[in-house]
């Protein structure tokens, strides 16, 4: 996927340095760029996960010390805090493409792309038409959630809580597909989201050390029961309340698929596909 008009050694943007929208905005950058620095910025030619560095530059609070409940040594509370902000900060850039007419319809055909060219450079064997159907069905059910009238409060709700569900099951098929293509004797049956990122040093290279521990805080827990477990508790409706559902939370999933896109797009390539 072509990132950008200019040479890459050209571009040095960061979130921490640009507000997004600008970023969007700015007519010298590809449309595929624009995409790739919701999760990831280039600097001095290198192209750097934004929740890695993020994450590597973390220092422990005062608090960390004595630990809390639903604590452990890596999901420390000022991590989890942080984490919780990182996401927020995601999903807010998200709104620039998806509250936007001229840039709607664009995240969609980039968000199947850059899935497409996954599969691609991990040589992986899967009808295009599949991932295509399951992001036509995103796309026009995210189109449908927002013309509900605000007043539609319970038919918001349901709406929110399907989407959610659709994206969880993206990312685990993404997820699932990668893992394949470096395990092809794999039982599909054995493969299960806690699988893919609990200690599975392939699904570490290709998603980032920190984005594997992200994920499973988010979509499902550690051993020590440590995340929210989004993943099991929306497949089988328990532990959840339909009304928790907003279009916050429809936000905060759409940026992990994104982040799970782009992430093994660039590791991807990195490592010269399955090598």
């Amino acid at each position: 996927m072509k990132k950008s008009k200019k040479p890459a050694k050209q571009l040095n943007i960061t979130l921490t340095s640009k507000i997004y929208s600008e970023i969007l905005f700015n007519e010298e950058l590809s449309l595929s760029t624009k995409f790739y620095l919701l999760t990831h910025f280039i600097k001095e030619n290198k192209e750097t996960s934004l929740l890695e560095n993020f994450s590597d530059n973390l220092k422990p609070n005062l608090s960390d010390v004595f630990g809390s409940y639903g604590t452990d040594d890596y999901f420390i509370t000022s991590r989890i805090a942080k984490n919780n902000g990182f996401l927020q900060q995601g999903y807010i850039n998200l709104t620039c493409w998806l509250n936007n007419e001229k840039y709607y319809n664009e995240f969609w055909s980039l968000l199947y792309s850059v899935t497409t060219d996954i599969l691609k450079n991990l040589q992986f064997d899967i009808r295009n038409e599949e991932i295509g159907n399951d992001y036509e069905y995103l796309g026009t059910s995210f189109n449908l959630y927002k013309n509900i009238p605000n007043e539609e409060l319970k038919l918001l709700n349901i709406n929110a809580y399907y989407l959610v569900f659709h994206i969880i099951v993206l990312i685990e098929k993404i997820l699932r597909n990668v893992y394949l293509a470096f395990n092809p004797y794999c039982p599909i049956k054995q493969i299960q989201m806690k699988r893919l990122l609990v200690d599975t040093q392939c699904m570490e290279n290709i998603l980032g050390h920190h984005t594997q521990k992200f994920l499973l805080y988010y979509l499902s827990k550690n051993d020590n029961l440590i995340g929210k477990d989004m993943r099991n508790k929306i497949m089988h409706y328990n532990d959840i309340n339909i009304n928790d559902f907003t279009y916050n939370t429809i936000l905060e999933y759409m940026y992990l698929l994104v982040l799970v896109c782009n992430s093994i797009y660039t590791n991807s390539l990195n490592q010269g596909g399955k090598g």
